[in-house]
Protein backbone atom coordinates (compact mmCIF):
# COMPACT_ATOMS: atom_id res chain seq x y z
CA UNK A 1 0.00 0.00 0.00
CA UNK A 2 3.08 2.72 1.21
CA UNK A 3 4.90 1.92 -2.55
CA UNK A 4 1.95 2.58 -4.41
CA UNK A 5 1.39 6.07 -2.34
CA UNK A 6 4.61 6.73 -3.21
CA UNK A 7 4.32 5.69 -6.67
CA UNK A 8 1.43 7.93 -7.02
CA UNK A 9 2.94 11.11 -5.39
CA UNK A 10 6.18 10.60 -8.06
CA UNK A 11 3.85 10.49 -11.13
CA UNK A 12 2.02 13.87 -9.18
CA UNK A 13 5.62 15.32 -8.80
CA UNK A 14 7.01 14.21 -11.83
CA UNK A 15 4.05 15.62 -13.64
CA UNK A 16 4.53 19.13 -12.30
CA UNK A 17 7.80 19.33 -12.33
CA UNK A 18 7.98 18.95 -15.80
CA UNK A 19 5.27 21.30 -17.02
CA UNK A 20 6.75 23.92 -14.41
CA UNK A 21 10.17 22.99 -16.30
CA UNK A 22 7.94 23.90 -19.38
CA UNK A 23 6.73 26.67 -18.42
CA UNK A 24 9.40 28.60 -16.88
CA UNK A 25 11.63 27.00 -14.31
CA UNK A 26 14.08 25.00 -16.57
CA UNK A 27 15.84 23.11 -13.26
CA UNK A 28 12.89 21.90 -11.97
CA UNK A 29 12.51 19.78 -14.71
CA UNK A 30 15.81 19.23 -14.99
CA UNK A 31 17.05 19.08 -10.95
CA UNK A 32 13.44 18.22 -9.64
CA UNK A 33 12.04 15.50 -11.30
CA UNK A 34 15.83 13.05 -11.43
CA UNK A 35 15.70 14.46 -7.60
CA UNK A 36 12.19 12.91 -7.16
CA UNK A 37 12.77 9.60 -9.17
CA UNK A 38 16.30 9.08 -7.18
CA UNK A 39 15.06 9.54 -3.91
CA UNK A 40 12.00 7.81 -3.88
CA UNK A 41 13.80 4.98 -5.59
CA UNK A 42 16.02 4.81 -2.42
CA UNK A 43 13.34 3.39 -0.30
CA UNK A 44 12.54 0.79 -2.65
CA UNK A 45 15.96 -0.65 -3.86
CA UNK A 46 18.16 -2.98 -1.63
CA UNK A 47 21.85 -3.43 -1.44
CA UNK A 48 24.58 -1.90 -3.39
CA UNK A 49 21.55 -1.00 -5.84
CA UNK A 50 20.10 1.41 -3.26
CA UNK A 51 22.77 3.94 -3.10
CA UNK A 52 24.24 3.60 -6.88
CA UNK A 53 21.81 2.74 -9.08
CA UNK A 54 19.58 6.16 -7.99
CA UNK A 55 22.67 7.86 -8.41
CA UNK A 56 23.25 6.93 -11.65
CA UNK A 57 19.60 7.86 -13.03
CA UNK A 58 19.60 11.20 -11.31
CA UNK A 59 22.81 11.93 -13.59
CA UNK A 60 21.44 10.36 -16.52
CA UNK A 61 18.09 12.20 -16.47
CA UNK A 62 19.64 15.08 -15.69
CA UNK A 63 21.16 14.89 -18.58
CA UNK A 64 18.88 13.76 -20.74
CA UNK A 65 16.86 16.94 -19.70
CA UNK A 66 19.32 19.34 -21.01
CA UNK A 67 19.21 17.90 -24.30
CA UNK A 68 16.44 19.78 -25.69
CA UNK A 69 13.75 18.67 -28.49
CA UNK A 70 12.97 22.02 -30.31
CA UNK A 71 12.71 21.99 -33.87
CA UNK A 72 13.85 25.02 -36.05
CA UNK A 73 11.00 27.04 -37.40
CA UNK A 74 11.27 30.69 -37.74
CA UNK A 75 10.94 31.90 -34.00
CA UNK A 76 13.61 29.53 -32.87
CA UNK A 77 16.70 27.88 -34.21
CA UNK A 78 15.96 24.66 -32.50
CA UNK A 79 18.13 22.68 -30.41
CA UNK A 80 21.26 20.84 -31.82
CA UNK A 81 19.16 17.33 -31.78
CA UNK A 82 15.95 19.08 -33.83
CA UNK A 83 18.45 20.67 -36.19
CA UNK A 84 19.84 17.21 -37.13
CA UNK A 85 16.30 15.44 -37.62
CA UNK A 86 14.88 18.44 -38.97
CA UNK A 87 18.14 18.75 -42.07
CA UNK A 88 17.97 14.81 -41.99
CA UNK A 89 14.60 14.37 -42.71
CA UNK A 90 14.66 17.01 -45.49
CA UNK A 91 12.93 19.79 -43.37
CA UNK A 92 9.98 17.98 -42.43
CA UNK A 93 9.04 19.02 -39.57
CA UNK A 94 6.33 17.02 -38.58
CA UNK A 95 8.67 13.61 -38.81
CA UNK A 96 11.58 15.42 -37.09
CA UNK A 97 9.30 16.50 -34.31
CA UNK A 98 8.42 12.62 -34.16
CA UNK A 99 12.13 11.39 -34.30
CA UNK A 100 13.21 14.00 -31.82
CA UNK A 101 10.69 13.34 -29.23
CA UNK A 102 11.15 9.65 -29.73
CA UNK A 103 15.38 10.23 -29.35
CA UNK A 104 14.82 12.15 -25.80
CA UNK A 105 12.01 9.96 -25.18
CA UNK A 106 14.84 6.98 -25.00
CA UNK A 107 16.97 8.86 -23.46
CA UNK A 108 14.29 9.48 -20.37
CA UNK A 109 13.15 6.22 -20.47
CA UNK A 110 16.98 4.66 -20.25
CA UNK A 111 17.50 7.04 -17.69
CA UNK A 112 14.38 5.78 -15.27
CA UNK A 113 15.20 2.16 -16.89
CA UNK A 114 18.98 1.69 -14.53
CA UNK A 115 16.48 1.53 -11.76
CA UNK A 116 15.20 -1.70 -13.37
CA UNK A 117 18.18 -3.73 -11.08
CA UNK A 118 18.99 -5.30 -14.49
CA UNK A 119 15.32 -6.80 -14.95
CA UNK A 120 15.95 -6.41 -18.79
CA UNK A 121 12.10 -7.08 -19.13
CA UNK A 122 11.59 -3.61 -16.95
CA UNK A 123 13.71 -1.94 -18.25
CA UNK A 124 12.88 -2.26 -21.68
CA UNK A 125 9.12 -1.72 -20.74
CA UNK A 126 9.99 0.90 -18.75
CA UNK A 127 11.84 2.31 -21.89
CA UNK A 128 9.63 2.11 -24.69
CA UNK A 129 6.63 3.64 -22.39
CA UNK A 130 8.06 6.88 -21.47
CA UNK A 131 9.22 6.83 -25.41
CA UNK A 132 5.80 6.07 -26.61
CA UNK A 133 4.71 8.48 -24.31
CA UNK A 134 6.91 11.59 -25.18
CA UNK A 135 6.33 11.42 -28.62
CA UNK A 136 2.29 10.98 -28.27
CA UNK A 137 2.45 14.04 -26.02
CA UNK A 138 5.20 15.73 -27.55
CA UNK A 139 4.97 15.50 -31.28
CA UNK A 140 1.42 13.58 -32.09
CA UNK A 141 -1.31 15.22 -29.89
CA UNK A 142 -1.08 18.97 -30.88
CA UNK A 143 -3.78 20.12 -28.67
CA UNK A 144 -4.88 19.00 -25.43
CA UNK A 145 -7.57 21.26 -24.67
CA UNK A 146 -7.72 23.58 -22.27
CA UNK A 147 -4.66 23.71 -19.53
CA UNK A 148 -6.09 21.34 -15.71
CA UNK A 149 -3.35 23.86 -14.54
CA UNK A 150 -2.96 26.83 -16.22
CA UNK A 151 -0.69 28.19 -17.12
CA UNK A 152 0.70 24.65 -17.16
CA UNK A 153 0.23 22.42 -20.52
CA UNK A 154 -1.35 19.26 -20.73
CA UNK A 155 1.33 18.02 -22.58
CA UNK A 156 4.10 18.61 -20.90
CA UNK A 157 2.18 17.54 -17.55
CA UNK A 158 1.96 14.40 -19.59
CA UNK A 159 4.91 13.79 -20.58
CA UNK A 160 6.01 14.65 -16.89
CA UNK A 161 3.65 11.92 -15.55
CA UNK A 162 4.58 9.15 -18.20
CA UNK A 163 8.66 9.88 -16.74
CA UNK A 164 6.66 8.70 -13.95
CA UNK A 165 5.29 5.76 -14.94
CA UNK A 166 8.38 4.80 -16.33
CA UNK A 167 10.18 5.60 -12.87
CA UNK A 168 6.99 3.01 -11.39
CA UNK A 169 7.54 0.21 -13.80
CA UNK A 170 10.75 -0.09 -13.03
CA UNK A 171 10.19 -1.28 -9.30
CA UNK A 172 7.04 -2.71 -9.54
Amino acid sequence: MMFFLVAGAVIVACALGWALGGYKWKNVRRLGVPAVTSIAALFFLGGWQQWVLPIVSFFALWGSTTIGYGIPDPTDEGSPLGRFWYKLLNQNFKAANIMTRLTVGLCYGGSLAILGSFNIVQMLLATAVVAANTVLWGAIIEDAGLPIIPPLTNCELAVGAGVGLGWLITLI
